[in-house]
């Protein structure tokens, strides 16, 4: 059993405040030290005397009322709101009170536990929280602004450059025309790497996961530096392991990033003799593999003293790397930080005068499957030919205007300018364009509201407007597909992509252009029937519906399991019965399918395969609605 003198100095030293007092005119009988803080007054003061005497708390009638609700709520927040008096500063507390039974006598059982540094602490944290908050919005909108001041001027000189040399130059010009070109691209890069190493600090960084050739991968990052490497006669090599995967499952570019990165570094520290890509494996169980890459060079090697620089973002290892070398100092960081996102870790070893190593690991699974090869994309200089379409190009700037207008040329295209949003809305009301390449940060107003305007207004017939910025965080393409428009390419403006982008949306109004049914073939088919006769028409029509779902479901199987012979054969079946039933869209989308198919281009066939599924649930229930006209 517990001494009773145990209790009392429990009692006395407990950090709440408790108190004991008479429940009819608030007689302390006894309080503890912390108690006594809270109030303000000693404890030879509080005890025998009454919270009235000392001005705690309110006078007997109210004491009266409140002492009832209190025996029903046992309101200590209550208690402390109504019964202090409120000229006296008290903290923060919170804790319960009881009416208990003294010696037959009623009393308040108070108990307050001091919680005021607590919420200060909150508060402060609180605070802390939003303050970090808004620093890291500033941050994100200092770097989509510089993005986009960097890329504006980098769009029309990587543009104009890459023009120029399409046409007749001699060696010479050729040759400061290519440096510019290489100098603009190394810009890029430098821009690239401190809008990834923003993402990755937000946690925006988001990580692909399919099939990718090893092998491929190594040799794509060596052959992007080949040239950089023979210029200073250096030997470049791989070697991988034979127990590796020859197809493993993660995100090819970020691999292929780390290794040029690394690889880009050997080279530049490496004034004569190799570098060497080794990769291994090692399995930890039947699926799963820790991949380990090694990039060895002969270089000038790190001091042990810098060793701890090497991964810090912005840093290099002395200040003369940075003037003998260039760079940012956040390769290094953003490529540890990519590993480790991939399950894996990055380190490094070195000695000054003999080279380097760098290993990286990644955790992956082994694929199953074959990826098909990357075809070659072949720019189509008479694009305009195959895919005719009338385009506005909504762009401000002068220069990225001149630039936009050289793209769109070669392709065959004469599009019109606007320079704001409201010369892009007022070109509307004049002419039908099937495409707007739309800048976002126009003056005037934006490409954003400009959009919304434009969907607002022709909510049925409007353009494709296609995002064209300088803004190349992943928000800012949600921002453009939540206004309303249709795809998003971040400037500088690569030849490639934007035919790309041409060639999808081009194909897609092409096929909107078609009806849904043509009623000439309905016209047809129905003039089969004899009066009299059977409904040979909604014969024709339940077993194309009937058998709809099934040709559905094989295209989608063929696209999701990448099989191209499949998709051909199924895109081919549908587009046969729908032509026979006058489905002329949905003929035309499984077209497009097939020739996907027989060009090995299945990675591109899934847009088509949605709207291919959209497609056959309006023909069904739009056939079946022509079917019942007989009844009728």
């Amino acid at each position: 059993m517990i001494n009773p003198d145990t209790y009392s100095k429990a009692f006395l030293a407990s950090p709440a405040a408790i108190c004991i007092s008479t429940l009819r005119d608030g007689r302390f009988i006894e309080v503890n030290l912390s108690f006594c803080d809270l109030v303000g007054f000693p404890r030879e003061e509080l005890l025998g005397r009454t919270s009235i005497e000392l001005g705690i708390w309110g006078d007997p009638e109210e004491r009266g009322k409140i002492a009832a609700m209190l025996m029903l709520e046992g309101s200590v927040r209550e208690f402390e709101n109504r019964l202090f008096r409120k000229d006296k500063d008290f903290r923060d507390c919170v804790g319960s009170i009881e009416v208990i039974d003294l010696e037959g006598e009623p009393h308040l059982l108070i108990i307050f536990l001091d919680i005021t540094d607590r919420k200060k602490a909150n508060i402060q944290l609180r605070e802390a929280k939003e303050a970090a908050e808004a620093a890291a919005r500033a941050k994100s909108e200092f770097l989509a602004n510089m993005s986009h001041e960097i890329r504006t001027p980098m769009n029309a000189i990587i543009g104009m450059t890459g023009l120029l040399l399409s046409t007749e130059l001699d060696a010479r010009q050729r040759e400061f025309v290519e440096t510019v070109r290489q100098g603009s691209e190394s810009l890029l890069r430098i821009v690239n790497d401190i809008l990834d190493f923003s993402k990755i600090e937000s946690g925006r960084l988001d990580l692909e996961k399919q099939p990718f050739n090893v092998r491929q991968c190594v040799e794509a990052a060596l052959d992007l530096l080949a040239n950089e490497a023979s210029k200073k006669d250096l030997d470049i090599a791989c070697m991988i392991d034979k127990d590796t995967p020859v197809y493993i499952t993660g995100d090819v570019t970020r691999v292929r990033q780390v290794l040029v990165n690394l690889i880009s570094n050997a080279v530049k520290f490496t004034p004569e003799g190799e570098v060497v890509v080794s990769v291994k494996t090692q399995k930890i169980n039947p699926a799963l593999y820790e991949v380990h890459f090694s990039v060895t060079d002969t270089g000038i090697g790190i001091p042990k003293d810098r060793m701890d620089r090497l991964f810090l973002p912005f840093s290099q290892v002395d200040a003369s790397t940075t003037r003998n070398y260039g760079g940012t100092g956040l390769g290094l960081a953003i490529s540890r930080d990519l590993t480790e996102r991939m399950g894996g870790k990055m380190w490094a070893e070195s000695e000054t005068g003999k080279g380097s190593t760098f290993h990286f690991t990644i955790i992956a699974e082994a694929a199953t499957m074959v990826v098909p090869k990357q075809r070659e994309v072949r720019l189509e200089v008479n694009l305009a030919d195959r895919l005719p379409m009338s385009i506005l190009l909504a762009e401000d700037n002068p220069v990225n205007q001149r630039v936009g207008l050289h793209l769109l040329n070669q392709m065959g295209y004469r599009a019109d300018v606007a320079s704001n949003g409201f010369e892009a809305i007022e070109a509307l009301h004049t002419r039908a364009y099937d495409v707007i390449l739309m800048d976002v940060q126009m003056p005037q107003l934006d490409g954003l509201e400009t959009t919304r305007r434009i969907r607002q207004e022709w909510p049925e017939i409007g353009p494709r407007i296609i995002a064209m910025t300088a803004n190349a965080m992943q928000e800012d393409r949600e921002k453009c597909l939540s206004a309303g428009m249709d795809d998003y390419i971040a400037k500088p403006v690569n030849f490639t992509h934007l035919q790309a982008v041409l060639e999808r949306h081009g194909t897609e109004r092409r096929i909107e252009a078609k009806p849904t049914l043509d009623a000439s073939v309905l016209e047809e088919l129905r003039s089969l029937e004899e009066p009299g006769g059977p409904d040979l028409f909604g014969e024709l029509v339940q077993l194309y519906v009937d058998d709809l779902p099934d040709r559905v479901e094989g295209i989608r199987n063929a696209v999701e399991n990448r099989d191209s012979g499949a998709l051909r054969r199924e895109a081919h079946r549908l587009k046969g019965s729908s032509q026979q039933m006058g489905a002329a869209r949905l003929a035309a989308q499984c077209l497009e399918l097939e020739n996907l198919g027989r060009n090995d281009r299945v990675e591109d066939a899934m847009p088509y395969c949605v709207g291919v599924e959209r497609e056959a649930s309006q023909v069904r229930l739009e056939l079946t609605r022509e079917k019942a006209k007989r009844i009728v």
